[in-house]
């Protein structure tokens, strides 16, 4: 029992220290008097202890008991117990009190922490939104229709010129910023996303007080609550400059683009392989490709094997080396299988690496140019032709009249029976096709211009059909306007250029064939790709259904001397060509191996009325001639086969080889009072005065005088209008007896 009541009095004591160790003294004081007083009791026996309770107890903190005699150890033994019992509740209080104060310590930790990471939440959510280029906002639209901004950044205000106060409450106020031409739009997404909870998306327009237009983009994801709201967490951004980029940029877009189809050249890319990539209409019209056509072919196809190695080389020194290349002249093959030249700079393109990625370049068609520089060398060579011609022509002309006049002579003294009549009559004929051939060659002379007057094409082209298709196998088609304007024109030069082209359709055909001629009225405009005056023209066309002109040769048909006929001198189309360009107008050949060949000649019309030809002058039956005439001509030939023809004709005949001379005798004739009854004059004499200027003097010594001019160059203005420079007729080299006589007789009375 003591041992149990010892015990029971260690364990009270410990815990009444305990409690005060809580209550009042500090830990490590408490501790040690606790340890004291437990080594007080198991140092003394219970007995002890018992004797010194009846004596007077010291209690641990130093307050004396004085328990009355009567107590007894039960007394005492329930005062303990009781003792215990309070010390061990208060103990088990005190411990479920630290407990929760540690509990609630804990909480306020994790409280504290949360509102810490709210807070550095928060701050984060306005450093960010600060960086947001536009507004971060939460948006909820009631069951009643209401529309709330719970959460706004701070940018509200830059976007909508509206604070996060103003529109917390109540939205609307930002939906009067909405552009009226835009809110019924913007409301209707708004509505939508709301209905079927897929995210809002909308760009739109603003009209603010301050900033005015502006365009805005926004997009939130939609959330349904369960009271039936729907809430949006989004964003809206400021895209004014965005918009006002594209917009720019899409007009600059719309600008090149337009450029880029509307330019007259062609644009092309490809790669470095050849494969096209992108091209304008003009390029594919250039061609004829379709769309589908041009995505399938390369350069390489596009371009003759003969251009090749030559862009090869282009490509290697030129375009890889320094981006881009020289103009260059090259050739493409078009989806008919024409060839088309045309003139081009390539340049080169690289990736985002800075590696050759193709090439681009500006095409232009230059087969106008090619053409013009075409009929610039036939120009140049007829030009050449006409310098020699007109170098030749007068002693050709010469020769011709002696050759031609002394065989007309000679048969003067022969019967059509004797044996030299008809080897006379043989060589007449070969002097007059001389004749005609050097009449060809004289209309490319530079002196040789159309002398032109209002003539009919209808009748011009019924006489050429009757003349050359008489007696052949080829049937004409005509088919002229009745309404066909008259022709600014030589009529000469013009039936001589249908006939050539009427005779080279005869030889076409030489089983027989068909050729229409066409005459229609045309009017050209100024820029018209045959490069004519802009204007009224008539327009002839000669069809044939003859072999066709081999393909190889028809850029040569026009040249001078260019035949592949046997007999032929290449003369026929190239005076077509020469007399067509003088009377500017223009002529050009289309042709198909096999079927056919076309001409058309355009030449300038005019409102004028045509003129009626003169009819054939008639020989007149003559008599002996009677009088005196001059001869001046500065070829011997010439004046000695005029003088014995002249003497034999009947006349008294003076000769002279230049203007000078002719003046002199004429004066001294008219001096004595014995005129020469005419004078036949040689328009052109090397080195001295000719017969335009010798009339001119002769003239203002006798105003009567009867004057002829003569002269190799049948189409100079001289020849043409002879009366307009004094002369009384004219008399064409190379000339016959007939000729000299008919002219006389027309001038000076004959004798019966």
């Amino acid at each position: 029992m003591p041992v149990f009541i010892s015990s029971l009095c260690r364990l009270t004591l410990a815990g009444l220290f305990f409690l005060l160790s809580l209550a009042s003294f500090q830990p490590a004081h408490a501790m040690e008097k606790a340890t004291v007083q437990l080594k007080w009791l198991h140092d003394f026996q219970f007995a002890g202890y018992y004797a010194a309770l009846e004596k007077g107890f010291y209690d641990p903190t130093g307050i004396i008991y004085h328990p009355k005699p009567e107590n007894d150890h039960g007394v005492l033994l329930g005062a303990i117990l009781l003792l215990s019992l309070i010390t061990i509740t208060l103990t088990g209080t005190v411990l479920a009190f630290k407990r929760l104060n540690n509990r609630l310590n804990r909480e306020i930790a994790e409280r504290r922490e949360t509102a810490d990471a709210l807070q550095q939440s928060h701050t984060l959510l306005n450093m960010l939104s600060q960086q947001v280029p536009g507004i971060l906002f939460q948006s909820c639209l009631s069951p009643d229709g209401s529309f709330q901004t719970p959460y706004a950044s701070g940018k509200s205000h830059e976007i909508y010129e509206l604070s996060p106060a103003e529109i917390k409450a109540d939205a609307t106020a930002v939906f009067r910023r909405f552009h009226p031409d835009d809110r019924e739009r913007i409301m209707a997404t708004i509505m939508e996303s709301a209905n079927k909870l897929t995210p809002w998306k909308c760009d739109y327009r603003v009209l603010l007080p301050r900033q005015g237009l502006k365009w805005l983009f926004g997009t939130a994801l939609p959330q349904k609550l369960e009271d039936g709201s729907v809430v949006w967490y989004g964003i809206v951004m400021d895209i004014t400059e965005r918009v006002r980029t594209e917009a720019e940029l899409h007009r600059t877009e719309s600008k090149y683009r337009n450029l880029h189809e509307s330019m007259m050249d062609g644009y092309v890319s490809s790669d470095m392989q050849g494969s096209l990539r992108e091209w304008n209409e003009t390029f594919r019209n250039l061609l004829g490709y379709s769309p589908e056509e041009m995505c399938g072919l390369t350069y390489q196809k596009l371009t003759p094997e003969k251009w090749h190695d030559l862009e090869e080389d282009i490509v290697r020194e030129q375009i890889l080396t320094r981006g881009y290349s020289e103009v260059y002249e090259k050739e493409y093959r078009c989806s008919d299988g024409s060839i088309l030249p045309v003139e081009l700079r390539a340049t080169l393109y690289r990736d985002e690496r800075g590696e050759p990625a193709g090439m681009w370049a500006i095409v232009r068609d230059i087969s106008e140019r090619k053409h013009l520089q075409n009929e610039s060398l036939k120009m140049q060579k007829l030009e050449s032709l006409g310098v020699l011609a007109g170098g030749i022509a007068h002693d050709f002309n010469n020769i011709l009249t002696g050759i031609l006049g002394n065989i007309s002579f000679a048969r003067m003294f022969l019967d059509s029976s004797h044996k030299s009549w008809k080897i006379l009559l043989e060589a007449e004929k070969a002097s007059r096709r001389a004749t005609e051939l050097a009449h060809q060659l004289l209309i490319f002379s530079k002196g040789s211009q159309p002398i032109k007057k209002p003539v009919s094409p209808r009748q011009l082209l019924d006489a050429s059909a009757a003349l050359v298709l008489s007696g052949s196998n080829v049937l004409s088609i005509m088919d002229i306007s009745d309404d066909l304007q008259a022709l600014e024109a030589d009529d000469g030069q013009i039936s001589q250029a249908f006939n050539n082209i009427l005779i080279n359709a005869v030889q076409a055909m030489p089983n027989g064939g068909t050729i229409t001629i066409k005459a229609r009225n045309l009017v050209l405009s100024s820029g018209n790709t045959m490069g004519l005056a802009p204007g009224a023209y008539v327009d002839f066309t000669f069809a044939d259904t003859g072999c066709g002109i081999p393909e190889e040769i028809q850029k040569n048909i026009f040249d001078p001397y260019f035949t592949t006929k046997i007999g032929g001198n290449g003369l026929g189309l190239a005076s077509v060509y020469s007399i067509v360009t003088k009377h500017d107008g223009h002529v050009s050949m289309h042709s198909t191996p096999g079927t056919g060949t076309t001409f058309r000649i355009l030449l300038p019309a005019t409102h004028w009325a045509a003129t009626e030809s003169p009819p054939e002058p008639q020989l007149k039956a003559s008599g002996r001639g009677s009088g005196s005439i001059l001869v001046m001509d500065d070829e011997e030939i010439i004046r000695d086969l005029a003088a014995e023809l002249l003497r034999e004709l009947g006349y008294q005949v003076q000769t002279c080889a230049n203007g000078e001379d002719a003046v002199e005798l004429y004066r001294s004739a008219w001096n004595k009072g014995t005129p020469f009854s005419a004078t036949i004059m040689d328009l052109t004499i090397p080195g001295g005065m000719g017969g335009k200027e010798a009339a001119q003097q002769i003239l203002e010594i006798d105003p009567q005088a009867c004057l002829v001019v003569s002269s190799g160059y049948s189409n100079n203005p001289v020849m043409a209008e002879y009366a307009r420079f004094g002369f009384s007729a004219t008399l064409r080299k190379p000339y016959d007896v007939a000729s000299v006589a008919q002219v006389l007789t027309d001038l000076v009375a004959p004798i019966s």
